[in-house]
């Protein structure tokens, strides 16, 4: 936090503060403070204000402005597949330009004071702040200045019925984009898609910040080289597949005590329960057993049993090394065995 004897606190409004960091800025800013509540940034009430947006702004307010531009192109004469087609392709820029804005106007390196300042109300305060709700998504007022050259560029290259349908579309990708950010961050997907996605985006936040700059898509990381390599993702798929055998294990445990007490039970073996100082035990009486050629006593057949069970105790073990730290004890054994004669 210190650059130059400087101190930023953290108590003060910030934007005005980043700027003395100099050089520092860039590591100052890429170490995450986790809190849902966000700092504040100005002393004046309307600023501070304008910097503080709900998520759901953002379909509200351009969602009808997209709306209107597909309509626009259809009363100046644009076929509807045309329509569609220029849409869809507006929805493809947008995710090219999602990936380099974030890569080299969002991340850009920054050392002045007003180089910082800037870099910290377009994108540095996420990264310093990234669970913070109301600065997730970009104020509408924003929003609109950054439209203004990219549809001054639409109007230029494209003809006047075109123009609008495809501007439409990136827009519609920008709402995508943001609402899709604001999910990562503060959504719970169990599985499928959006699991993927906000395991690669946090990574870009908590791991690797130079990698990682698709939101809605990976598809340009990985066209350019930029996809962080999920090291994390990759222990966790080995962790689910030794989950998966340590549960094959448990049941064939839990399979192997059924029978064995279904075979005790005829036998007239009788088990008793007792806690002892590293564990339960079990404490076994069995009568001796008459076979025709004689009294046969069941010691030598639990004695087996137990190291059945021993062994079924060390396969557990081996394979679920949590197993010991959970309320599940697993220390099935035969401390003790009382024969009744």
């Amino acid at each position: 936090m210190f650059a130059r004897g400087f101190a930023v606190d953290l108590s003060k409004p910030l934007v005005f503060q980043v700027g003395h960091l100099g050089e520092a800025y860039d590591e100052w800013v890429h170490q995450p403070i986790v809190s849902r509540t966000g700092p504040r940034f100005f002393s004046n009430d309307i600023l501070e204000c304008l910097t503080r947006t709900r998520w759901w702004v953002v379909p509200l307010v351009w969602f009808p402005v997209v709306c209107w531009l597909v309509s626009l192109s259809l009363q100046r004469g644009l076929a509807p597949p045309h329509v569609v087609t220029a849409t869809v392709c507006g929805v493809f820029v947008w995710t090219l330009l999602e990936y380099t804005l974030h890569r080299f106007l969002f991340h850009m390196k920054t050392t002045s004071y007003w180089g910082n300042t800037l870099h910290y109300l377009l994108h540095g305060c996420h990264h310093k702040h990234p669970m913070d709700a109301l600065r997730l998504v970009f104020p509408p007022a924003a929003t609109a200045i950054l439209c203004v050259p990219i549809w001054c560029i639409f109007r230029l290259l494209l003809t006047p019925s075109l123009a609008p349908a495809m501007f439409g579309g990136g827009l519609f990708g920008y709402v995508t984009y943001d609402v899709t950010h604001y999910y990562l961050h503060h959504g719970q997907p169990s599985k499928g898609v959006t699991q993927r996605l906000k395991k690669y985006h946090l990574q870009h936040h908590f791991r690797v910040q130079t990698k990682g700059f698709g939101i809605t898509s990976s598809f340009w990381d990985h066209v350019f080289g930029t996809f962080p390599q999920l090291k994390v993702a990759e222990k966790s798929r080995q962790v689910t597949s030794l989950c998966s055998c340590c549960k094959s294990n448990r049941l064939v445990a839990l399979l192997a005590f059924q029978i064995g007490g279904l075979l005790m039970k005829c036998l007239g073996v009788t088990l008793g329960g007792r806690q002892g100082g590293s564990g339960a035990e079990l404490v076994v009486c069995a009568p001796n057993f008459q076979l025709p050629y004689g009294p046969y006593p069941l010691t030598g057949v639990l004695l087996s049993v137990q190291k059945v069970l021993q062994s079924l105790q060390r396969v557990l073990q081996r394979f679920d090394r949590g197993a010991m730290t959970r309320s599940i004890n697993f220390s099935w054994s035969l401390r003790k065995l009382y024969v009744d004669m």
